[in-house]
Parts: structure tokens; sequence; C-alpha cells
């Protein structure tokens, strides 16, 4: 493409996102919210309000997260008595897993982290 057809054609472009533009400008909607915004300047600085403060004051401003303490990820075992053949899967044993080390010993049931 030529550089003058290139240019013919950014310009059709600017000549019509200029007439979206003062159509835009004229509508009722648009004017009330720009007038609505130089009235909220004034009194921002009449009152000496920055834009913080009032979004704070609207609630809008999110208050920084306090810091809880951090939650212990424990993984996950499973536990197989080894005369039986029974599992058990947990993050802890249970009652059952307990009776089983008590009767066998740690060599009868076998721990494994999944």
């Amino acid at each position: 493409m030529s550089k003058y057809a290139e240019f013919q054609r950014a310009e059709a472009e600017l000549q019509a996102a200029m007439a979206k533009f003062n159509k835009l400008k004229e509508d009722k909607a648009v004017q009330r919210i720009e007038e609505f915004k130089e009235k909220l300047a004034a009194l921002m600085a009449e009152y000496q309000v920055t834009d913080a403060d009032l979004m704070v004051a609207r609630g809008l401003a999110s208050e920084p997260a306090q810091q809880g303490r951090k939650q212990i990820v424990r993984s996950i075992r499973r536990f197989t008595r080894i005369k039986t053949g029974e599992v058990h899967e947990g993050k802890n044993p249970n009652k059952d897993v307990k009776a089983w080390l008590a009767e066998d010993g740690e060599d009868g049931v076998k721990i494994e982290e999944i």
C-alpha cells in the first residue's frame, strides 16, 4: 500500500473517530457526568480531601488485610497392617492404627506419605 493511500485511510478513521467523539460530547448524560466531576473536584479542593480520603469515606478502599497465623499443612499418610493387609488413610493414626502399633509394633505397620 502506498504512503498516500495509508494517509487517506488514517484520515478517514480520524474523521470517523472525531464524529463519534463530538456526538458523545453532546450527549446529555455525558455532560451531566462532566459537570458532576467538575463540582466534585471543586468541593474536594475546598475541603482539602484527597481521592484516597474520599474512597475511605465511601467505604470503597480496602483496609490492609491482617496477616494471621499460617496454617500448617499436614500430608496424608497411609497406614497398612502387614499381617492382614488392612489399610487406613489419614493425617493421624486412629484408634485402630494405634492398636495395630501396640500389637505388632512399628515393624508390623507400614507407614507411607501420600
